[in-house]
Order: structure tokens, then sequence, then C-alpha cells
């Protein structure tokens, strides 16, 4: 699993999932946020990426339990 201490592939991610949904490929973005959230749920920029996605997709409920569960 990924950790918060590993920012070099954390900070790629972050990146490329942001790139993703720039290019409104919302559906590989949140696959790819979904998996990298599992792996390191205490990294809050990728929970919130993966929200901002679940919004773009207009699916508020799903963006509401997200930050539920990841709330510090």
């Amino acid at each position: 699993p990924l950790s918060v201490a590993d920012g070099t592939k954390l900070g790629i991610l972050v990146n490329r999932s942001a790139v993703l949904c720039l290019r409104g490929e919302l559906d590989e973005a949140e696959r790819m946020l979904r998996e990298t959230v599992r792996l390191c749920p205490n990294h809050n920029a990728l929970a919130r990426n993966l929200v901002y996605v679940l919004l773009r997709q207009g699916r508020h409920a799903d963006a509401m339990e997200v930050l539920w569960n990841h709330r510090h």
C-alpha cells in the first residue's frame, strides 16, 4: 500500500487524476482515484479530487459519502 510518506508517487497520481478530469475522462479519473484512495485513505488531495470528479458527474450523494468517510 502507498503511504503519505511516498510523496513522489502520490504527487504523480494527484496530477494524473487532475489531467484526466480536465480532459473530460471522468470515468477513468474516478477509477484511478478510487483505487488510490483505497491504497492511501489518509491522503486528502486524492479524496478531494475524487469528490470533485463525482460532483462533475452529478453524483452528489456519492461525493458526500466520500467526504463523510474521509473526515479527520
